[in-house]
């Protein structure tokens, strides 16, 4: 596969110190394609706008990305996180330390959309997504707990070029940008890995987030797939609701129960 100028980077970036714990992957959905997921026994890809074919969207550590920020009463809006074991990143093609559709899109601003095109070519990762997606928190953050909440260490000494704007990039409070009507945060500028194949449920789904209504059809489902049944986390929900918020609330849980395991 050919090699990027962001992983060509980071072969030589290593401090030689231990590499943070690898991280789980994140998927979030919502709560209509739930059940058409668990009969099926897989999460399979859907054809991206962005790069004309089919993908699996991860982001890396933690349920990152959202559904819709709009109030709705539809329950089929609510959404559902689905946490993966680590060697999923075995199944994806290609990593981005950041939301690939945002950077394409220009959400980021016109600034850093310039800066780093083409960015398909220079930031994408396609060899050793796991050792790439521990080296970068390395590089960049120090540590996965800092990686979780955003917050990019200062480093010392010179970065290369491709690996120096990334850094500048991330550092960056973009929350009031015109372009993303309700702001860019850490969620946008996690590392994404996104997959060609499908991922079987029932050999790696080790979490899941749902609505509370929806627990006895997914258990049952669950349980014509494999014995060892996710651990599972429920929500209630009200009337009226913003889906975004219970994709938060997804996300503290599964770092509460989950994830933060991985960050001792």
């Amino acid at each position: 596969m050919p090699v990027s100028e962001l992983e060509s980077e980071l072969c030589t970036a290593g401090s030689g110190a231990p590499l943070p714990t690898e991280l789980p992957l994140a998927h979030l959905t919502a709560a209509r394609w739930l059940q058409s997921i668990v009969d099926a026994g897989y999460l399979r890809p859907h054809m991206c706008k962005i790069f004309s074919q089919e993908l699996l969207y991860f982001s890396y550590g933690g349920v990152f990305y959202r559904t819709s920020k709009l109030q709705t009463e539809k329950v089929t809006e609510l959404p559902v996180a689905m946490v993966f074991e680590p060697p999923v990143m075995d199944l994806c093609s290609t990593l981005f330390p950041f939301d690939s559709g945002a950077m394409a899109q220009k959400l980021f601003g016109a600034y850093w959309h310039e800066q780093m095109k083409p960015f398909q070519e220079r930031y994408a990762v396609r060899n050793n997504l796991s050792g790439a997606a521990q080296l970068l928190v390395q590089t960049l953050f120090l540590t996965n707990e800092n990686y979780i909440r955003g917050d990019p260490a200062d480093v010392s000494g010179p970065l290369p070029s491709a690996l120096d704007l990334l850094h500048n990039f991330l550092k960056q409070d973009l929350s009031g940008l015109r372009s993303a009507p309700s702001g860019i945060d850490h969620r946008q500028r996690s590392i994404e890995l996104l997959s060609t194949v499908a991922v079987s449920i029932a050999k790696h789904l080790v979490w899941i987030g749902l609505p509370h209504t929806k627990i006895a059809q997914t258990i049952a489902a669950l349980r014509k797939l494999t014995r060892t049944i996710p651990q599972v986390y429920t929500y209630h929900y009200t009337r009226n609701f913003n889906p975004d918020e219970y994709a938060g609330r997804l996300q503290e849980a599964a770092e509460k129960e989950l994830i933060g395991r991985y960050l001792r």
